[in-house]
């Protein structure tokens, strides 16, 4: 636990403490663009052997 508190102290220090939640933003953008890609191909796959038949 404290190496997280001394983890997060360095960011602050580094990105200033306006910017972090600009990063968190960020990075669920791109999570969630990730989820997006896996559930769109997965379709795709779905249309793809139905117009096979």
């Amino acid at each position: 636990m404290p190496e997280l508190i001394v983890i997060l102290v360095i960011v602050i220090i580094l990105f200033g403490h306006r910017t972090i939640p600009k990063l968190i933003q960020s990075l669920k953008d791109v999570f969630s663009k990730k989820g997006r890609n896996k559930t769109a191909k997965s379709d795709g796959s779905k249309k793809d052997d139905s117009e096979r038949i």
